[in-house]
């Protein structure tokens, strides 16, 4: 008889090898497949948006996506081809066979004589006209301001004679300007050369505002004439499409064509115009949002707070529009207020159209979605037959009865007595949002509740506006938060969930862990016995902690303080921007231009003094900080003082008053800067923490001892009793929710009071809570008995000294790596009437001195760190030639205005050092030396 074993073991070889035989078979396929793959020639030509490659060669775009969905159906491998082409060159390609396919034709009578076409269209295109963003001298639909507009075409391209008949039809005349690539239209644009563009929906405008759609027609995949075998597949693929994806096309365009990108928002005129009109009419706009919801919303000391208040603050802040949360204190009087419309806006609107429609709003696109989870019991046992929930809980209601049919719903008025009735076991389960699941379980140290998430729901959040608003609020908003949802909105979540992921605390620890808690008791006793062994050591111990905490508190100095001081430095940066917009847009207004310059000035004026602030802050930690007196106007700085201030007060719609009334209208001799700093701190303070609308007064005068007084007195928050004693302490901020969500480093008084001691004065202070506060600095200033030529602290255009060509015959040589540096120089360099020759680095520089005439160059003008050589050895290498005017005046120019980089500018020869951003006068006063030397020795 047969071993049974022996012939278990034969069926199990057999098994084994035709599986074998098999996964070997299988291996073939792929081969086979591949062998049947065909390498398709795709015609790949640049256009934003429709076809897009980087510099790591990836791809995307309309077209390219569109060709992915059809190698789903076909054993295509594709050849991109043409990407630098233009689209008259792909047709001519395509004619003469160098390319299979091209994807985005339009069919006219002319082309189906040459090429082929797809049955099946891949999209829909419209003809566009689009203007520079801003550029409001063509009005939309109003064709008489289109008349003699200089407008940028396509060549060959089909649109052109249809844009000729358009133009016919609407009865006004044009300029074309014929271009081979879009790319190259698109920089004429933006350089004013042309009006306007006439273009494809499938060019993706950037920095523009499309004013006319016109001419809507289907685009197809083409072929060369008479090879129809590609195109077949291709409708046949299509035609699959259409079956099993319907909005494909819609879908491919929106992605493709989203109306914001990474920078810029496209906002339409309109939009526009409304955003202006919002600001201009300073209109608060009133918003709500759920007060029952944390973390997602809640209101804590009357200011909302969350993730879905955090994102809408980034989105009003983006719009530069004001808004006014309605503080709630019950789901129930959120709901009513929502119902009875006294808000323009709702935070946090279902993304339901029909429940939107009901209320009376219209919602935006959803910028953020979260799902379902459930607490239970950690006792709990038996079956679930009772939920509880919220009693208006339309974004839960869905959810819990598709979910839980039969079951027995509770409705209870808050998150907090959900909770309750869990414990209490009235009911056997609750459900929230994700998030909100993560705080309980958070804050649940007793451990009383599990914890499940749940599948098969989420619920997404809009924007709602009240239907009677504008529509272009709508529309704006949901571009903004189109963009967030892209950019932003993860970071935000993570933010103000970030403390749902922290380890648990002590208390929660030990309540969970009883054991441990033990341990901890027995730890306890034996650190007593040896704290008490130690006492002998104590006075040693305090020395040392002393020693660690200042050391601490030195690294925490240097850590915090450059991480924080950029607050500062926006808040003029801002200005800056804002009014170079107001330039752009009034530039044939010169009052206004030459208004705004000035404004600007002195912007840039106080951002130098905040850079200049970081080098104090370390001079004054370690005891190196010196009072520079020189003569200055003390009405003049006291009047430039205001106005930097003012820019800030304004908007907030504050009464900001100055009374100068006791300050002489004469020179004094002090530290201009540092008293200016003192003064820019103190009003900042008072903007800051002062309501909109109050008031802040600068008031100034002599004292009969020949003292300077100088007050900020504001009607604002004021300072508690119990923080008086610490305001002057670096980085400190009072723990007041209406103080922490102001920006700010916390060093300005510490600056203050060090910069009025150095001065030999004095700071004395009186706040009340809740009714503002005032600050007196004395300072002892010498009035001098003449007036000075000019005051040194303010820089003056070089206009102001010298008529246009005043240095003419003047030659110099700039040595400036930076591009942009090197034309403002060269262009003050041109006005003081200079001729200026350059060099790009300092080898260079050297070379062209060296090549040059034996007194060529009067003066040289050095960067100091450059490529390939820096300023310092160039100097060198200068001085230590051969020639007769090797030492000829060479000035560094630097943006380090350092003692040390002063110290080695001078070690390395130069003559003097001129700080970034460049003093006109100063540069000035320094040429025209050279220049009266030179001139004298002529004569």
């Amino acid at each position: 008889m047969r071993n049974p074993g022996v012939r278990k073991n034969h069926h199990v070889y057999m098994r084994y090898g035709m599986v074998c035989v098999i996964l070997w078979l299988l291996t073939l396929l792929p081969v086979q497949v591949r062998a049947e793959e065909q390498v398709v020639r795709v015609g790949y030509f640049a256009l934003d948006g429709y076809h897009m490659q980087d510099e790591n060669g990836h791809r995307s775009g309309y077209g390219y996506e569109f060709l992915q969905k059809v190698g789903r159906y076909l054993p295509y491998t594709y050849e991109y081809v043409g990407y630098d082409k233009s689209w008259q060159e792909m047709l001519e390609m395509l004619e003469r066979g160098e390319i299979d396919i091209l994807t985005s034709g339009v069919k006219t009578e002319e082309r189906e004589k040459r090429y082929e076409y797809s049955e099946n269209a891949i999209g829909k295109t419209v003809t566009m006209i689009a203007v520079k963003a801003g550029d409001v001298r063509l009005v939309p639909r109003n064709y008489k301001t289109y008349q003699g507009a200089k407008l940028g075409f396509l060549k060959n391209s089909y649109r052109n004679e249809q844009f000729q008949e358009f133009a016919k039809e609407k009865g006004f005349e044009y300029e074309g300007v014929f271009y081979d690539t879009y790319s190259e239209m698109e920089v004429d644009l933006q350089a004013g050369i042309i009006d306007g563009i006439v273009s494809s929906n499938l060019r993706k405008p950037g920095n523009e505002w499309v004013i006319e759609q016109f001419d809507y027609n289907d685009f197809y995949v083409m072929a060369p004439k008479g090879e129809r075998e590609i195109l077949d597949k291709i409708d046949a693929v299509i035609e699959q499409l259409d079956r099993d994806e319907p909005g494909w096309r819609t879908n491919l365009m929106n992605k493709s064509y989203a109306e914001y990108d990474e920078e810029n928002i496209a906002f339409t005129r309109e939009e526009q115009e409304y955003i202006d009109a919002l600001k201009e009419q300073k209109t608060v706009l009133k918003v709500l949002v759920n007060p029952d919801r944390s973390p997602y919303s809640y209101f804590e000391d009357g200011e909302a707070k969350g993730i879905i208040p955090a994102i809408f603050e980034r989105a009003a802040s983006q719009l530069g529009i004001a808004y006014e949360v309605l503080e709630t204190g019950s789901r129930e009087e959120y709901y009513q207020k929502l119902e009875a419309g006294e808000a323009e806006i709702c935070m946090d609107f279902r993304a339901d159209y029909s429940e939107a429609e009901e209320i009376g709003y219209e919602i935006t696109d959803a910028y953020m979605s979260t799902g379902f989870s459930r607490i239970m019991r950690r006792d709990f046992t038996g079956e679930m037959s009772s939920i509880a929930s919220m009693k208006k809980p339309f974004l839960l209601t869905e959810y819990l009865e598709d979910h839980f049919y039969g079951k027995e719903i509770r409705y209870y008025d808050s998150i907090e007595a959900c909770v309750n009735a869990v414990e209490k076991g009235e009911a056997d389960a609750a459900f929230f949002y994700t998030y909100t699941v993560q705080e309980i379980m958070n804050e649940d140290f007793y451990d009383r509740f599990v914890s499940g998430i749940m599948g098969g729901g989420y619920v997404s959040f809009s924007i709602g506006v009240r239907r009677d608003c504008d529509s272009n609020l709508l529309t704006s908003l949901n571009k903004v938060m189109g963009r967030i949802k892209n950019t932003e909105a993860e970071s935000i979540i993570l933010e103000k969930t970030e403390h749902l992921h922290q380890e648990q605390g002590l208390k929660e620890f030990l309540y969970r862990n009883p054991l441990y808690g033990m341990l901890l008791v027995a730890a306890a006793v034996l650190f007593l016995c040896i704290a008490a062994i130690a006492v002998i050591s104590r006075k040693n111990q305090k020395k040392l902690q002393a020693a660690y905490d200042k050391l601490r508190a030195a690294n925490n100095v240097k850590r915090d303080f450059f991480s924080k001081m950029s607050h500062d430095i926006r808040t003029p940066m801002n200005a800056i921007i804002g009014m170079t917009e107001v330039v752009e847009r009034n530039a044939s207004d010169q009052k206004t231009v030459r208004e705004y310059v000035e404004k600007m000035r002195v912007s840039e004026q106080y951002m130098l003094t905040m850079l200049n602030q970081i080098l104090d802050m370390s001079q004054i930690e370690d005891g190196t900080l010196m009072i520079k007196k020189q003569p200055f106007l003390i009405r003049n700085m006291l009047e430039e003082t205001a106005v930097m201030d003012r820019q800030l007060s304004d908007s907030k719609n504050q009464k900001f008053t100055v009374d100068l009334e006791g300050i002489p209208d004469r020179n004094v001799n002090g530290d201009f800067r540092k008293i200016q700093q003192v003064l820019l701190n103190l009003l900042g303070n008072a903007v800051k923490y002062t309501q909109t609308g109050g008031e802040i007064c600068l008031k100034a005068f002599t004292e009969p001892d020949g003292v300077f007084c100088f007050q900020v007195k504001d009607n604002g928050m004021g300072i508690p009793e119990a923080y008086k004693s610490v305001v002057y302490e670096a980085f400190f901020r009072a723990e007041d929710s209406r103080m922490s969500r102001i920006q700010g480093t916390g060093l300005g008084l510490t600056i203050v009071r060090s910069f009025v001691e150095l001065m030999e004065g004095n700071i004395r202070m009186e706040s009340k809570e809740g009714s503002g506060t005032e600050f007196t600095v004395r300072i002892p200033l010498e009035i001098l008995p003449e007036e000075p030529k000019k005051e040194e602290a303010k820089p003056e255009p070089a206009e102001e000294h010298a008529e246009q060509g005043m240095l003419h015959g003047l030659r110099l040589l700039l040595v400036e790596d930076n591009e942009l540096n090197r034309q403002i120089a060269l262009v003050l360099l041109e006005d003081m009437g200079v001729s200026a020759d350059w060099a790009e680095n300092g080898m260079e520089g050297v070379e062209k001195f060296e090549a040059s005439e034996e007194g060529f160059y009067d003066v040289i003008l050095m960067d100091l760190q450059m490529p390939v050589m820096n300023g310092l050895e160039a100097c060198r290498r200068i001085r230590g030639s051969h020639r007769k005017d090797a030492g000829l005046p060479v000035f560094a120019l630097s943006a380090n205005s350092g003692s040390e980089d002063v110290q080695a500018s001078a070690e390395a020869g130069m003559n003097a050092h001129i700080s970034k951003p460049i003093d006109v006068k100063e540069l000035y006063d320094c040429l025209k030396e050279i220049y009266d030397r030179k001139k004298g020795k002529q004569e």
